[in-house]
């Protein structure tokens, strides 16, 4: 990056606590600058759509602050591209993953609502600077969810940027066969020759990303897991990337023989995408089927990614606690955790006798999660 352009990137985390304490002047200022350097190429739009993670899951607690940044600056760029993210994201918030029949009107309300006030700023983005790249990927994400002139929408916005990647991203999303595409055309695509200009880890990037798919489709829209496994790995084998460590992760743990190959695949995911909220739950859930010990850690991250506005991480927190297995056992783990950090201190305990007596409590207390875990399981 030039020197002109020396600011430091913000994490998820800073620029939300700046929009917890309305200071939407700094935000602003450090938005504008990333975009300055996006404009100068010396940062890829990848990066700069990293920049507004805040903004792309659901924060009602700074919806205030979105509010007063675009009426004190109704002409600025980031300003209105933050707030039309953000009401997407109310979208998908009430959207959830369930399927469109189970939504309820007033939620589709919402949803109609947050579309045709995000579609307003976005158009009027457009006018606000040169290359507007990250409004025509978010009107193109509405356009797969909603319906639009995406095509239109796509080709406007390679003109803009012709190495988009996020572009790519969401032309590679519409192309899934779960929102009209075919695994044939989304082959045709990847391989198309107009991707020839691009680098060769953005080329393998499309290349991995097209065989998780295919894993995505097998596993999800045919039942058929080895085909679906075959695809992961070969995704895998292109390139390891957040997602497809994730999505492979996500895979093994369906089976509790492979749960801790399931943990390493997620844990090396999250190494990775360290704000992947979904991986995260995945993780969470894997943690407590490998060994009910890990409740804790499990139950906190969870918590960490719910408290990021993640739907899907509210919705295995609450298959966790409906389930009887973990709700019993989830507790217990979290004690015998407790007492374990309680014994290794022995000035805690009163003496070398009592601490041993207190170990062989904690191994027979284990054994008799074990066996409570098992018997719960099989009488489920």
């Amino acid at each position: 990056m030039s020197s002109s352009f020396l600011v430091e990137f913000p994490s998820r985390a800073s620029m939300r606590a700046l929009l917890e304490q309305g200071n939407w002047r700094e935000a602003d200022q450090s938005l504008l600058l990333l975009q300055a350097a996006f404009e100068q190429g010396s940062l890829s739009d990848v990066s700069l759509n990293r920049a507004y993670a805040v903004f792309d899951q659901y924060l009602p607690s700074i919806s205030t602050t979105l509010e007063d940044w675009v009426e004190a600056k109704p002409g600025s760029y980031v300003a209105r591209l933050a707030r039309a993210k953000h009401l997407v994201a109310k979208a998908g918030f009430h959207r959830g993953y369930t399927r469109a029949r189970d939504v309820k009107q007033e939620d589709w309300d919402i949803i109609s609502a947050c579309y045709q006030r995000a579609a307003e700023d976005l158009y009027r983005s457009l006018e606000l600077t040169t290359k507007p790249i990250l409004s025509f990927t978010t009107l193109m994400h509405m356009s797969i969810i909603g319906g639009g002139d995406f095509e239109s929408q796509y080709e406007q916005a390679i003109a803009v940027h012709p190495m988009s990647m996020e572009a790519r991203r969401m032309k590679m999303w519409r192309l899934r066969q779960e929102w009209g595409g075919s695994l044939d055309s989304l082959k045709d695509y990847v391989e198309s020759n107009e991707h020839r200009d691009l680098k060769d880890e953005d080329k393998l990037w499309m290349q991995a990303k097209y065989h998780e798919a295919r894993g995505h489709w097998f596993e999800y829209f045919e039942s058929n897991m080895a085909e679906a496994e075959r695809a992961y790995q070969k995704s895998l084998s292109i390139k390891e990337l957040g997602f497809n460590l994730a999505k492979y992760g996500a895979y093994l743990a369906q089976d509790t023989k492979r749960i801790d190959e399931a943990v390493s695949y997620l844990e090396r995911a999250m190494e990775l995408e360290p704000e992947n909220d979904i991986a995260k739950s995945d993780l969470a859930r894997a943690l407590i089927i490998q060994d009910i010990r890990n409740s804790e850690r499990a139950l906190k991250m969870l918590r960490e990614a719910m408290d990021w506005g993640e739907w899907y991480a509210v919705q295995m927190h609450n298959a966790l606690n409906s389930d009887p297995r973990f709700k019993i056992l989830m507790p217990i783990g979290i004690g015998f955790n407790k007492l374990s950090r309680y014994l290794e201190n022995p000035r805690s305990i009163g003496g070398w006798t009592v601490r041993i007596a207190a170990r062989v409590v904690l191994v027979l207390l284990a054994i008799g999660i074990f066996r409570l875990f098992v018997n719960l399981n099989q009488a489920k």
